[in-house]
Order: structure tokens, then C-alpha cells, then sequence
């Protein structure tokens, strides 16, 4: 009977596992793609200090508000990655968006930390 079944379940092809998220020391765990779309899109990053302080809006259609024109962002469901677009391969490319309550830091893969700031409710942009 083991055998039996050995046998059967040796023909079920494997099915693609998910890349594992990565946990941080002191950043937190990697977001998944329905984290980033529930938590993340519709909100806005800060970061910098008193009177130099930066802001940019993940707006819900794919674009950033506050910062440079013409730059996109999307999901990569595989790997859970964030990744932005701004026309130039210098200038573009996916990472991971590692969260601890509500500091969040964009880790490139190969363990760059990118940026750490804060994440707020709403377009954090003065109007």
C-alpha cells in the first residue's frame, strides 16, 4: 500500500513554490503583494529631516505623486517585489518592501538597503 502511494504521488508534477519573504533584524518582514496593495498603494512614503522632508504618494493608478515626473511602479506577484520604472535601467527595478509597524525600507535583493522612511495614511503632500 506504501509503495501504492509512493508511486502515485511521484507523478504529481511539483508545483512552483513561492520565493520565500525575508525577515530583517531591525526592518521587518518582506511584504507580500496583498500586503502592499491593502497597506501600501494609496499612501505615501516620508522620510528626511525637519525642512528637508520628502514625500511621495503611491498613487492607486500606478504612478508616484511628488518627486520625479514619469515614474511608474508595479507588483511582481512571484517574488512579492515592488518595483519602479522610471525609462532608465540606471534609474529602475524591483525590491523588497520590508515593514515594522509603520517605518517601511526598500531592500534590493542582493541586501542594498535603498531607503528607510515612514508610512502614512493618504497623500501626505501639502495641498
Amino acid at each position: 500500500m506504501i509503495l501504492l502511494w509512493l508511486t502515485s504521488a511521484m507523478l504529481v508534477p511539483p508545483t512552483e513554490a513561492e520565493e520565500p519573504l525575508h525577515e530583517e533584524p531591525g526592518y521587518g518582514r518582506q511584504m507580500t503583494v496583498a500586503e502592499i496593495k491593502r497597506d501600501f498603494v494609496g499612501n505615501s512614503l516620508v522620510w528626511g529631516e525637519p525642512g528637508a522632508r520628502r514625500i511621495r504618494h503611491i498613487a492607486p493608478d500606478g504612478t508616484f505623486v511628488g518627486g520625479s515626473p514619469g515614474l511608474r511602479w508595479h507588483l511582481r506577484d512571484y517574488d512579492n517585489l515592488f518595483c519602479v520604472e522610471s525609462g532608465d535601467p540606471a534609474t529602475s527595478g524591483c525590491v523588497q518592501l520590508l515593514r515594522s509597524a509603520n517605518r517601511i525600507t526598500l531592500r534590493r535583493k542582493d541586501g542594498l538597503i535603498e531607503l528607510t522612511a515612514d508610512l502614512e495614511v493618504g497623500n501626505a503632500l501639502p495641498r
